[in-house]
């Protein structure tokens, strides 16, 4: 499974399709917010990259108000052609409004803003076909992310879902080679962490070298 680009950033998008390495846009209320136009107009432009899926998050607090920002995101959404999957906060509103989701339409569901197993088993038997534990943050509150990530794969594996772990929230590349390990299926990640994972100054001197070796030689 390839990775997922935290942005709603058009450029960022552009040049992480160029790599080849990413399947999926994650957004939220945080980075929708760092573009200059609306929800509605970056969910428009967003909309346009129909090879991609687009994972969009509700908003409110309680499970009506949440479910009210749902519909609008599927009114906004249902005739693009994008494929687009419900992010919703795994809270005990967020239990109640995923089965109100699921009862309107048959339609994929990440639950987000998890913190430990428990958490994310309730979003699995819930009906959540994505997973995204915070890594960094996990690991900020003093706990070992790696590890929850671990028993949440093995909560999957021994009784054969097939829920997907989007691991989120990292601060180096670090963490998510070891999110990976642990047993993520994928991550999802800001385009400064993606250019890092492609770039290898190493990598950039060995191509040189054989340039310079070329041109000596022809």
């Amino acid at each position: 499974m390839k990775l997922m680009l935290d942005s709603a950033n058009i450029k960022e998008i552009e040049q992480a399709i160029e790599l080849g390495i990413i399947d999926s846009i994650t957004t939220n209320p945080t980075i929708l917010k760092r573009e200059s136009q609306s929800r509605k107009e970056s969910l428009s432009l967003l909309s346009k990259y129909t090879d991609l899926k687009l994972f969009v998050q509700v908003t409110g607090i309680s499970a009506d108000k949440m479910y009210e920002d749902f519909l609008e995101i599927d009114r906004l959404l249902m005739g693009q052609k994008v494929n687009y999957v419900i992010k919703v906060p795994i809270n005990k509103e967020g239990l109640k409004v995923i089965k109100r989701i699921k009862a309107y339409k048959d339609i994929e569901i990440l639950g987000t803003a998890i913190y430990d197993t428990l958490q994310a088993i309730t979003a699995i038997e819930a009906g959540c076909e994505y997973l995204a534990p915070y890594y960094n943050r996990i690991e900020t509150l003093g706990h070992d992310a790696s590890e929850e990530i671990n028993s949440i794969r093995t909560y999957i594996d021994n009784n054969r879902y097939n829920t997907v772990i989007v691991a989120a929230s990292f601060k180096t590349v670090q963490q998510i080679k070891t999110a990976l390990l642990a047993g993520a299926h994928t991550c999802t990640i800001s385009y400064e962490l993606l250019e890092a994972l492609a770039t290898r100054p190493k990598v950039e001197l060995d191509i040189q070298r054989f340039e310079e070796d070329h041109l000596e030689v022809n």
